[in-house]
């Protein structure tokens, strides 16, 4: 999760010093349509995880990977 925040700081320019910065990062990951996905497994996981069943993440990295390789293109 903490890297899909930390895409999101990089991609929307986030100021992570700011009051509200847990808010408007929350909504940025809400809007976009590549972020929020993995967010949303990532936490669906989580419960999973929880009530003791088996997770598989290795799908959720993968995107994670792609998306962080693209961001090291630019």
């Amino acid at each position: 999760m903490r890297c899909i925040e930390e895409i999101a700081t990089y991609r929307y320019n986030l100021d992570d010093s700011s009051q509200d910065y847990k808010r408007i990062l929350l909504d940025t990951i809400k809007n976009d349509k590549e972020l929020y996905p993995l967010y949303s497994q990532i936490l669906n996981i989580i419960f999973y995880y929880l009530l003791g069943e088996e997770v598989e993440i290795n799908n959720i990295k993968k995107k994670v990977e792609e998306i962080i390789n693209q961001i090291k293109e630019i």
